[in-house]
């Protein structure tokens, strides 16, 4: 599992691979390796986002033209922030996002699902933003949740308090015993988490 953070914000971003398989887990960046890493292990790239905040997906771009033929997955809830995403880029980062294809993601429907030939699910969790979504690799116990229980960055019309401790509890009631990849901070087991 390598972890990337290279944003402005400091968010995580995961890259693992799963059999045939290369999974990364919000596009922050690319690393610099990555067209020839990808190429020598001869793996698909499928690329999870759990919400279209810029900062978790500033390399997504990057991402599509190193790896055009990959999976792209995303909440149909989230196209309002993605069309928003490379402005907030530009004003918060001072970087011009690179420009990504709309048409190569994958948008997510409903409250929860299976992806991946079933091996990821995803699971809706409104709050940090309308189509935040987290991503369930039960063969692995891991739990990669974005910005889901995150207390920084929300919009002020949402009730912070009110989703950060649902989530929360609903990770921890749904997942013990598995890890935490979270957007923001340090990965920890389900139990001993702790919103930031």
């Amino acid at each position: 599992m390598e972890r990337v953070s290279k944003t402005f914000a400091n968010a995580n971003s995961f890259l693992y691979f799963m059999d045939e398989l290369m999974l990364l887990v919000d596009p922050v960046s690319v690393p610099e390796d990555f067209p020839n890493s990808l190429k020598n292990k001869n793996k698909k790239l499928v690329t999870l986002v759990t919400h279209a905040h810029f900062d978790h997906i500033q390399g997504l771009g990057l991402w599509q033209e190193a790896a055009p033929s990959g999976d792209y997955f995303m909440h149909v809830n989230e196209i309002r922030n993605l069309k928003m995403a490379p402005k907030y880029s530009l004003l918060l980062d001072r970087k011009k996002m690179p420009n990504f294809e709309k048409n190569k993601i994958v948008m997510l429907n409903g409250l929860s699902g299976k992806l991946v030939d079933e091996r990821i699910e995803f699971i809706l969790l409104p709050g940090h933003s309308d189509g935040s979504v987290i991503y369930i690799d039960h063969k692995g116990k891991k739990v990669f949740s974005g910005d889901s229980c995150l207390k920084a960055f929300v919009s002020p019309n949402r009730n912070q308090a009110g989703y950060i401790q649902r989530n929360t509890e609903f990770i921890k009631a749904h997942f013990p015993g598995y890890t935490l990849y979270p957007g923001h901070g340090k990965i920890s087991k389900v139990e001993s988490s702790q919103c930031l």
